[in-house]
């Protein structure tokens, strides 16, 4: 990320667009490399690129994505994107952190790791993205910031291995 993506995050989010119309553009984006490049081609008119942009993207983007067309940065989009995430985040109070698993852990886990998130970081809210992962063996990882929780079979295992080494 670099500051030019931290400014235009920060217009976006004072524009206050919808979650949906950010997802929108982000899913239509993602799958469509080919309009990132054709929207940041110096070589393509700006006139033409705003008629694309009139039809595909909702009003409250319409004028951001104009202006990223015209200083070529369409393809930091997803880099801002992630920037303006975080500015919501913050805004609203919310931690946003990890849990990699074998096995899935029960609501009251996921509620017990929230709690403990949102005193520890002191915030109103923790989501927690799930991502299942085999090759820990058993246990967890929880990350949220710069902290690393990790207490993965796969670690300890790990751990034992350079502890024998050592002798």
């Amino acid at each position: 990320m670099t500051q030019l993506d931290s400014v235009y995050s920060t217009v976006l989010y004072s524009l206050g667009p919808e979650d949906s119309a950010i997802a929108d553009c982000s899913d239509m984006l993602h799958s469509s490399p080919q309009l990132i490049a054709a929207l940041d081609n110096p070589c393509i008119a700006q006139s033409e690129k705003e008629k694309v942009i009139d039809c595909l993207f909702s009003p409250v983007l319409r004028s951001f994505m104009k202006v990223l067309c015209a200083n070529n940065t369409v393809s930091r989009i997803f880099y801002i994107f992630d920037e303006y995430k975080s500015l919501v985040m913050q805004h609203e109070n919310i931690i946003e952190a990890s849990l990699t698993y074998v096995t899935m852990p029960q609501a009251s886990q996921l509620d017990a790791l929230k709690t403990m998130l949102c005193k520890t970081y002191s915030k109103s809210d923790a989501h927690i993205t799930l991502k299942h992962d085999v090759t820990l063996m058993g246990g967890f990882i929880l990350q949220a910031g710069d902290y690393r929780y990790d207490r993965s079979f796969a670690r300890q295992l790990e751990n034992i291995k350079h502890e024998l080494i050592r002798g």
